[in-house]
């Protein structure tokens, strides 16, 4: 369990509270004021929207936009300078679109020191704009959808290294947030057919809350797939989880609804619950 901001407020938000609620209002409002930026983390007060993209996957709207779209607060943000969620929603989405532009490694990485790098000002999606647009309705409709199920498509297909690839800003290397280029999508079990993690059960989620399941092959055989390991009696078969590293919280991952795993119904209850959520949105869409 990671014990900050940006993981306490979508453990909460995971549980169903309502944005009325007082704790989520005290947390979206204190995104709302600039000094604690300052005071509590030694980093500079977040920038106008257009000052606050400037690096591939990097940056302080990435969590603070996406924890405030989990909460319900798409269309209620009080007015402010610098935050605007309706541009980070636009930037997110084409962000994924921008993936249709390229087709191999080399027009996406230089080489740094030996070191991959995303190339200067490129666009490139990650699981944080892939989370702003499964928790946020204004990019919604069928073209737009389409779009996405295509961009996904494209990042499946997408020649891949085993190498990490960084982001590199002002003679720093700084890793990008789980930017959907490298071995994640093997690691999570997204291309392989014999492992499902933990953390997969979060990505088909918030793929099926965007809609695209149906249209992706990739997806449609794995949600298949899922279903295959329900048996009659509800219990889930044949799942890898490592139940030390998946049952807490962290910025990039976070199922766990049960107090912990030590007993298997606890952690059957928590796969299940993610499941009939990934039937849920798929039949949505």
């Amino acid at each position: 369990m990671y014990d900050n901001m940006e993981v306490g407020l979508r453990c909460l938000e995971e549980k169903g509270l309502s944005p009325d609620i007082e704790y989520i209002e005290k947390a979206v409002n204190s995104f709302l004021t600039k000094d604690p930026y300052d005071a509590a983390y030694g980093v500079k007060a977040p920038k106008p929207p257009a000052m606050d993209y400037t690096y591939t996957a990097i940056g302080l709207y990435l969590p603070r936009s996406s924890i405030l779209l989990r909460a319900g607060y798409e269309y209620r943000l009080p007015s402010n300078d610098f935050i605007d969620l309706k541009h980070d929603i636009d930037y997110s989405f084409n962000t994924f679109i921008n993936v249709l532009n390229y087709e191999n490694l080399d027009n996406v990485i230089d080489t740094h020191r030996k070191k991959l790098c995303f190339k200067a000002g490129l666009r490139w999606s990650c699981l944080y704009d892939l989370r702003m647009l499964a928790h946020s309705q204004g990019w919604r409709n069928e073209k737009n959808t389409s779009l996405l199920a295509d961009s996904v498509s494209r990042l499946f297909s997408f020649p891949q290294t085993n190498e990490m690839v960084y982001t590199y800003i002002k003679g720093q290397y700084k890793g990008p947030c789980f930017a959907f280029i490298y071995w994640q999508m093997q690691a999570l079990g997204i291309i392989k057919d014999d492992n499902l993690e933990a953390a997969w059960f979060e990505i088909m989620e918030l793929l099926a809350r965007c809609g695209v399941i149906k249209q992706v092959a990739l997806l449609s055989n794995k949600f298949d797939y899922l279903l295959s390991l329900i048996d009659d009696d509800l219990t889930i078969k044949n799942i890898n989880v490592d139940k030390r590293k998946s049952h807490g919280w962290s910025p990039y991952f976070g199922i766990a609804l049960e107090e912990d795993w030590k007993e298997k119904i606890r952690l059957q209850c928590d796969l299940l619950f993610r499941v009939l959520l990934i039937i849920h949105y798929n039949d949505c869409s």
